[in-house]
């Protein structure tokens, strides 16, 4: 494999970028949806790339000893596609914060080339003088980032007023080498119509006169890869982001208009298998963590999965590599994880575990983790009631275990005659007991709860039952616990 690397989520979230070098972004600004780049160029009086050269202080305020100052970014106008700017031509646009949805600059931001979407200069928070400005809601980006648009502008206006059909393919992840998005087939099909084009090294694809109508895109796709979002803009209607299904995505074409689908990949490598009790009975909820042994960043993420009703487990969207399966690592014994943290195959000590292998593009499936011993439970149960004998329905009753890093605690319901039942795992010692708020509505009626409010600061007011220690070593059943009031 060669060095690991990682790539962002560039294409198609332009805005997201903006607030990474706005200086101050507040957070009163909301975008509806994103426009295609045919209705940003129709919407806007102004397309054109320019580089940041540098800031101009346009307002300063005295606050008593604080001196509050104000900026625009300066920039030299390097190619205009609409307006009436001048190539070389030296414009200043507003360094907003974003809080009123107007994009801004960072210092190191200098030389760098942005591609806008603006409308005129205007008078913008009593500057002196009209400046431009721009809006995170647009399309404006980097011009590094903005190359599908690019592609677009060059080729107006003879393009203008055709329907468009474009795309673009990204992969991300941490950690992992990711695939190679140039090369790859995307068919087009329609009931009357089919068209295959090849994605461009930076996974991008345009179609230009397709016929409106409603049609399914298909992707070839890297091996060990899988679509995890489309996002589809179909005129001024932003769709998505959809989660992937398959390697297909449904669109519809608008006469005129442009319809873009950016298309994310995540990979579909991982480990399958199903988790059995030592006589092979499926077991539900059990976790199984991976932890990959060759990571190149303290920031991998370990993932698990727990297992559904048929003892089944699937971590999915692991980068190829060894790793060690560790089995409830949280070490809680619970009733779905009635055991110690052991390691795959079967082994109590992480240094004797067997690594699991994942190859690039091949999943391990069927893999089968068996539980050698679970520990044994025992019963408690008992009845909730008030001073006097009146049961207590639908009330909690909680086990607090003395030692919750091994145990975990329980809290179950009463019935409508005040009783209730758990199981908890024998050497679990600790205490039972109940609580009420004499606030809730059905004291509303109960002299006692109505005294007891006059006397209790807030509306968090509780009164708690009668405590039964645990001993762990045997079931305690016909226990009796007892709120102190009598409601009748």
């Amino acid at each position: 494999m060669s060095v690991l690397r990682t790539q962002k989520l560039l294409f198609g979230f332009p805005i997201l970028l903006l607030f990474l070098f706005m200086p101050n972004t507040a957070l009163g600004c909301t975008c509806a949806s994103r426009s295609t780049v045919q209705d940003e160029v129709e919407t806007h009086e102004n397309v054109l790339v320019a580089k940041l050269t540098g800031f101009v202080e346009v307002k300063r305020i005295f606050d008593g000893a604080t001196i509050r100052r104000s900026y625009a970014g300066v920039l030299d106008v390097e190619r205009v596609y609409k307006g009436k700017l001048q190539t070389k031509e030296t414009i200043k646009i507003f360094n907003g914060g974003g809080g009123d949805c107007s994009g801004g600059f960072a210092r190191t931001d200098v030389g760098t080339s942005f591609l806008f979407y603006m409308n005129g200069p205007k008078l913008i928070s009593n500057y002196p003088e009209p400046v431009y400005s721009f809006s995170v809601c647009s399309r404006s980006s980097r011009l590094k980032e903005m190359t599908p648009d690019l592609i677009y502008l060059d080729g107006l206006p003879a393009l203008a007023g055709k329907t468009r059909l474009s795309g673009t393919i990204a992969a991300w992840g941490e950690n992992i080498q990711l695939p190679d998005v140039g090369g790859l087939n995307v068919t087009i099909s329609g009931s009357k119509y089919q068209k295959v084009l090849q994605t461009n090294k930076d996974g991008f694809f345009e179609l230009w006169g397709i016929p409106p109508g409603n049609y399914l895109v298909s992707y070839q796709l890297p091996p060990g890869w899988k679509i995890d979002i489309n996002r589809i803009l179909t005129g001024n209607d932003s769709i998505g982001p959809i989660p992937g299904m398959g390697n297909k995505a449904s669109i519809s074409i608008i006469k005129g208009k442009h319809t873009e689908i950016d298309t994310y990949l995540g990979i579909d490598t991982g480990i399958k298998g199903k988790v059995l009790s030592p006589n092979g009975i499926p077991m539900k909820g059990v976790c199984v963590s991976a932890y990959w042994l060759t990571p190149t960043s303290d920031s991998y993420v370990i993932p698990s999965n727990c297992t559904d009703d048929k003892g089944e487990f699937n971590i999915s969207e692991l980068p190829p590599g060894k790793y060690r399966l560790e089995i409830n690592s949280g070490g809680t014994i619970t009733a779905s994880n009635p055991f110690e943290t052991f390691y795959y195959p079967g082994v109590a000590e992480k240094g004797m575990a067997e690594p699991v292998f994942v190859k690039e593009g091949v999943s391990v499936r069927d893999l089968v983790i068996r539980v050698k011993e679970i520990l044994p439970f025992i019963k408690i149960s008992g009845r909730l009631t008030y001073k006097g004998g009146k049961p207590v329905p639908d009330e909690e009753v909680r086990f607090d275990p003395r030692d919750d890093r091994t145990y975990e605690k329980v809290q179950v319901q009463t019935d409508a005659n005040g009783w209730f039942s758990f199981e908890i795992p024998l050497g679990a010692k600790g205490e039972v007991k109940a609580k009420t708020n004499i606030w809730v509505i059905q004291f509303e009626k109960c002299a006692e709860a109505l005294a007891l409010r006059k006397t209790r600061v807030g509306r968090y007011a509780d009164i708690q039952s009668n405590v039964i220690a645990i001993d762990g070593q045997s079931s305690q059943e016909s226990l009796t616990l007892v709120l102190p009031i009598t409601c009748h």
